[in-house]
């Protein structure tokens, strides 16, 4: 202990002695006192007497300070549950003993064990979870045990996941602490590729720090599900893979659906090709080019400059040529100007005097065009002097121009080279100064002019020049001085765009919608893009101006302090100024809030209102007084926007009921309503909590004050030590505004459970509707001895119904010892209301481990016929109950009656529960065959055996039995049904069955032995029914896309060999020519998209087909030519009739069927 240290004699001196220091000093001089004095008996006396003056808080942070585990031990026992939860943080940084610990558990509440459950977690603290373990389960129940499972050892975790995985809420939790022991979990339990989707949840956590353990799990077809969140697994699967972008698709669909966004949001798809290698984002826009066939190549404009000169050029030539024949042709033409993005490849001695014409042009959209084309050209070039020479030219020319050509002539400067543009300062100069003079100069306009100054700062290159510096800092000049606050961009928008592993699996994978342009998320703010030191220079160019600036347009100043952030710090005096001009002012609160940043802010603060006191009502400057100054500073605060208590100056406004003025008169008509945070009141003196009060309870009735300040007037006054006394008052209030406002403000009470017993004694009348929230935050923090009673009462009294269905739920959520009786008396009563029943139900199955709730379930069940009790009884989701409850949960809801009314979710809801009731894999094909038993139900319930793995099997066998009770065509017409009988026919359930085959031949890879099986038995079976051509076809082309999936090249013959027996049950129905073969081929050749065979298996596969054909004279024969000849048309068409193709059209005409050769015919003349 220091020789000078004071020693206080009493605790009631130390608080005196600290009591004018600010929270942060106060906290600090008690934590140090108490490291001085650490281990004497003066220390523990000290302790012993803050606490029984009821500042245990402060008790427990000197304990904490001086390592006092037994004042911590006392606490973490005691009954105070805001104390238990400051003594619980010494247990994350001080090593408490566990037997301290362990009765923390008693009586504690739901919030508070939750708490200690991540505080053991964080401190590592894995033996005293494990010893946890077992207490917890067998007293608050399976969640709470899964809660804690995260800070165990890793092989308690292996132990006794597979008995509490049903409740884990927090998958990325235990990922984290024990990846690989899931990993082990989940390898055990994802066997083939249906049981992955029970799991998606933890697979997707398990994606954060275990991909390659997530890859090997997974099938290919998995991979390939978009509701399965799993990015980084897919970044690692090199098999399916053509490119490592991230977010991208894989495989072949990253084809189709960059095609598809080329046509789409061009300048997305060109921001994914210039991230790739050359060659390779050539290879994609050949592609393309092959794709469009005979079409013309306008769509791919903007990405020619990705090519080879040569190959642009000679795209862009016959460009120009169908675009003269079809302006000869066609008297109407939606874009005139599109030849000017065709002449812009062609070279710069050809295409510059075309496009000079077009810049000078009397229509403003070709000249604007014109202009940002000639520019393009000349950079491409490569010579900076040129562009410097055709760019001043033009600037000089078009400086009085409108500001849509402008606005052209920067977003084409934005797109080159920043070395091209480095020399041409003089003339970018002169278009900075010509765009902001300018009186119509638009937003888009400024925002691409940002734009172009964020290119040449930005670009490492130019970014060290002093003339680019000076040009770039000069501009901002000029955007804030000509436009104020309108020069910089949304002040709201995000700093950075979401990480690509954070978007939504199922949106598109590009980002941005922009059709010409694209943009890497949110506009930079101007201190992301300024050098080191730019600012200063940037203030300085201001200097001059900056007083005028801010007597003329604050805002603009608030905008520049928000764009350069911490480097705008030279702004502080200015920002000052502007609050202290008016400090009412929305525009002051906005100021004060740039203003009172860094670690000065305190200082800065107290300047503020020691230069004029009418700053503390600026929520800032009170936010940061309350927070950084001691009572002595607020008090005077108070002074100065309340007036002296004692002060009889006459006012206009009215008193409060204590005598205190509402504020002075200052001109404005608003109420303040000061902030008040409890961590920081508790603290104060009782003469300041007094003076707020008084303010605040005049606040909240004083007719002037607003909606939104009566309800921010209540929760401060709801902060202050024994608010909620005066709270309660305006719940029995005649003001519904006041009595919803007080209830909502009580939820965040010091006291949450005399919270409760408010709230459940006035839920009723319109203050119902802010109950229950209010109600669920109270219980999540109240103790278990206090919280079933009331509740309880809530549920079984008068209170509306809305209350007493929250009163349930949260019984069955938490779980005290009232729940399963009081929910079980509800139950029993007769004329109950049906949704209070509902929600009484639904509790009582979610308490399904108590024999009480299951027991009174089947009391009732049978005489539960309303709809909207089974929907809530059905809505409970199995798989969050405990395994061993399941199957006797399922056999209670097995006795419900039919419901009054259907619903058409039932179905879904009653298969989820028929997995764990007495029904085994035969009964449900049973009752799937028996055309007496709803067939909805039954299909559902047998999708959900196939999502666990089981039943893959008997597929067949239910078609075969279905397709006898199917009555033959060659019986005649039977008379057509109406109605839901309609639905249930054998002939329904058949379709849906091959269906249901196709989805799984899609959901598996090759390899599948039972799958194939099943495969080959449902076509056997759908081959000797001719009225179901149509589904064996689709199986047929199920199967061929998957195996065209797995190979790389599959063998012409196996193509060939699908087609015609495809074309064998084409013939038995004489379906029609080659317009009607389309939907049999799509699957190979598709319309849109590259498809997976390579171009010399398609000649082959035609050339197969022909031969067919050619020696089959009949219906067979034709169906094999009329596919072919779909075929040639298809890929002549891609490939722009290049050889073989024209050859093998001559060859379909040649196979003697007079309907091809007429078809042919027409395909060659066309």
């Amino acid at each position: 202990m220091s020789p000078t240290t004071p020693t206080f004699g009493s605790a009631i001196a130390l608080l005196h002695h600290v009591s004018p220091l600010s929270r942060p000093d106060r906290m600090a001089r008690l934590a140090r006192y108490a490291l001085e004095h650490s281990g004497t008996p003066h220390l523990t006396a000290l302790l012993r007497e803050l606490d029984e003056h009821g500042h245990g808080h402060l008790a427990l942070h000197m304990a904490t300070a001086a390592r006092d585990f037994d004042l911590i031990a006392h606490h973490l026992a005691g009954p105070d549950p805001e104390l238990r939860r400051v003594a619980l943080r010494a247990v994350r940084a001080l090593p408490i003993p566990d037997e301290a610990v362990r009765p923390l558990l008693t009586d504690a509440s739901a919030g508070l064990r939750r708490a200690l459950y991540r505080t053991l977690s964080t401190a590592r603290r894995a033996t005293l979870a494990d010893s946890l373990l077992d207490r917890v389960r067998a007293e608050f129940g399976d969640a709470d045990a899964a809660a804690l499972l995260p800070a165990c050892t890793s092989a308690t975790v292996a132990r006794r996941l597979p008995d509490l995985a049903h409740a884990v809420s927090s998958w990325r939790r235990l990922a984290r602490r024990h990846p690989d022991t899931l990993a082990d979990h989940l390898a055990e339990r994802i066997t083939d590729g249906f049981t992955w989707w029970a799991h998606r949840r933890a697979l997707t956590a398990l994606d954060e720090t275990r991909p390659g353990r997530v890859l090997d799990m997974l099938e290919g077809s998995a991979l390939r599900n978009r509701n399965l969140r799993v990015p980084r697994a897919r970044r690692l699967d090199r098999t399916d893979t053509l490119d490592p972008h991230h977010g991208a698709p894989l495989g072949p669909r990253l084809n189709r659906e960059l095609w598809r966004a080329m046509r789409r949001n061009p300048g997305t798809a060109r921001c994914v090709l210039r991230s790739l290698p050359p060659e390779r984002a050539a290879e994609h826009i050949e592609r393309a080019i092959a794709r469009l066939g005979d079409r013309s190549p306008e769509p791919l404009f903007p990405f020619l400059d990705l090519l080879p000169p040569a190959r642009a050029e000679g795209i862009a030539r016959d460009a120009l040529r169908r675009f003269a024949i079809f302006q000869r042709t066609n008297s109407r033409c939606l874009d005139a100007d599109r030849d000017l993005d065709a002449i812009v490849h062609l070279p710069y001695a050809e295409a510059a005097p075309l496009l000079s014409e077009a810049a000078s042009a009397g229509d403003p959209e070709r000249r604007a065009r014109g202009l940002a084309r000639l520019l393009e050209a000349t950079a491409r070039t490569g010579d900076p002097e040129l562009l410097a020479t055709v760019l001043a030219e033009r600037v000089e020319r078009h400086g009085a121009d409108r500001d849509p050509v402008r606005r052209a002539l920067l977003r084409s400067l934005v797109t080159m080279e920043p070395t091209l543009l480095s020399p041409c300062l003089d003339a970018l100069d002169r278009l900075v100064r010509d765009t902001v003079r300018s009186r119509d100069t638009s937003a888009p306009t400024r925002r691409a002019l940002r734009d172009l100054v964020a290119r040449l700062l930005r670009h490492p290159r130019t970014r060290p020049d002093p003339a680019v510096q000076d040009w770039g800092v000069e501009t901002h000049a000029r955007l804030v001085e000509r436009f104020g606050a309108r020069g910089w961009g949304d002040p709201e928008r995000a700093r950075h765009h979401r990480p690509w592993w954070a978007r939504n699996p199922r949106s598109v994978w590009w980002l941005g919608n922009e059709s010409t342009g694209h943009h890497h998320g949110p506009e930079p703010r101007l201190g992301q893009i300024l050098p080191p030191d730019a600012e200063t220079m940037l203030l300085e160019r201001l200097a001059p101006g900056l007083r005028a600036i801010r007597r003329r347009d604050p805002e603009a100043l608030i905008a520049l302090a928000g764009e350069l952030g911490r480097r705008g710090r030279d702004l502080a005096p200015h920002l000052r100024e502007i609050v202290l001009d008016d400090p009412a002012s929305d525009t002051a609160a906005r100021a004060a809030a740039r203003y009172l940043t860094g670690p000065d802010r305190a200082d800065r603060a107290l300047e503020l209102f020691e230069r004029d006191p009418r700053t503390a009502r600026v929520p800032r400057v009170w936010e940061t007084l309350t927070l950084h100054h001691g009572p002595n500073t607020l008090d005077r605060a108070l002074d100065a926007v309340l007036g002296h208590p004692d002060s009889e100056e006459p006012t206009d406004r009215p008193r409060s009921a204590d005598g205190f003025r509402f504020e002075e008169d200052t001109g404005d008509d608003r109420v303040w309503v000061p902030r008040v945070e409890r961590v920081l009141a508790r603290d104060w003196p009782e003469s300041l909590r007094a003076r707020l009060t008084a303010h605040l309870r005049a606040a909240v009735v004083d007719p002037v004050s607003t909606v939104e300040e009566r309800e921010a007037a209540l929760r401060s006054l709801c902060a202050l030590p024994g608010g909620e006394t005066h709270l309660a008052a305006h719940l029995a209030g005649d003001d519904v505004f006041l009595r919803e406002a007080a209830m909502s403000a009580l939820g965040r009470s010091a006291d949450p459970a005399g919270t409760l017993e408010r709230v459940i004694a006035h839920a009723d009348g319109p203050r119902s509707r802010a109950a229950g929230p209010v109600m669920s935050r109270c219980a999540r923090w109240t103790p278990p001895s206090r919280l079933g009673p009331p509740l309880a009462r809530a549920l079984e009294g008068p209170a509306k119904v809305t209350v007493r269905k929250s009163a349930a739920r949260l019984l069955a959520a938490y779980r005290p010892e009232e729940a399963v009786p009081s929910l079980a008396r509800v139950m029993r009563r007769e004329a109950e209301h049906r949704d209070v029943t509902a929600a009484v139900a639904a509790a009582l199955l979610r308490c399904a481990d108590d024999p009480r709730a299951l027991n009174v379930l089947a009391e009732h069940a049978p005489a539960l016929t309303p709809e909207e009790i089974q929907v809530a009884l059905l809505g409970v989701d199995p798989n969050r109950l405990a395994p061993d409850v399941r199957a006797p949960a399922a056999r209670v809801l097995d006795t419900l009656p039919a419901p009054e009314r259907g619903h058409w979710r039932m179905a879904g809801w009653w298969a989820r529960w028929d997995l764990w009731g007495e029904q085994t894999i035969d009964d449900v094909v049973d009752a799937l065959c028996d055309l007496d038993r709803p067939f909805t139900r039954a299909m559902a319930t047998l999708r959900r055996h196939l999502d666990a793995g089981r039943g893959v099997d008997r597929i067949a066998g239910a078609l075969g039995r279905l397709l006898e009770q199917v009555p033959s065509v060659a019986r005649g017409i039977p008379p057509r049904r109406t109605g839901p009988e309609r639905w249930e026919s054998a002939h329904r359930r058949v379709q849906e069955l091959a269906g249901l085959m196709n989805t799984l031949l899609e959901r598996t890879d090759a390899g599948h032995t039972v799958v194939e099986a099943q495969r080959d038995r449902c076509l056997e079976l759908l081959r000797g029914r001719v009225e179901y051509r149509s589904e064996t076809i689709r199986l047929l082309q199920a199967d061929l896309k998957r195996r065209l999936r797995e190979q790389d090249d599959p063998s012409a013959a196996t193509v060939v060999d699908h087609l015609s027996d495809v074309a064998g049950l084409l013939a038995l129905g004489g379906v029609a020519g080659p317009p009607y073969m389309d939907p049999y081929v799509d699957g190979i050749f598709p319309r849109y998209g590259d498809g997976t065979l390579p171009n010399e298996t398609r000649v082959a596969v035609v050339r197969g087909l022909l031969a067919v054909a050619a020696t089959d004279p009949g219906e067979h024969g034709r169906i094999m030519g009329a596919l072919a000849l779909v075929m040639v048309e298809r890929c002549g068409g891609d490939t722009g009739w290049a050889d073989p193709w024209p050859e093998l059209l001559t060859a379909v005409g040649a196979v003697g069927h007079e309907d091809l050769l007429l078809h042919a015919w027409h395909l060659a003349m066309g």
